[in-house]
């Protein structure tokens, strides 16, 4: 949104973190298809993740694919 405010272009934010924007910004819903995020995971490569990370991890890319 800096960016945006300063001049150097176009930004594509959540309609949440423009909730508390002064009217500088302009706000443009797209449609008719929203857009998806690819997200990534991020763990150390060397140390063994715990239980509970791994049982996150494993919900995390259950429904991978859609």
């Amino acid at each position: 949104k800096e960016a945006v405010r300063a001049g150097m272009g176009v930004g594509f934010v959540s309609a949440m973190s423009m909730r508390h924007e002064n009217g500088a910004l302009r706000l443009m819903s797209l449609s008719p298809q929203p857009l998806t995020r690819r997200l990534s995971i991020l763990v150390p490569h060397a140390s063994a993740p715990s239980r509970v990370v791994e049982q996150f991890l494993a919900m995390c890319v259950a429904d991978e694919g859609g």
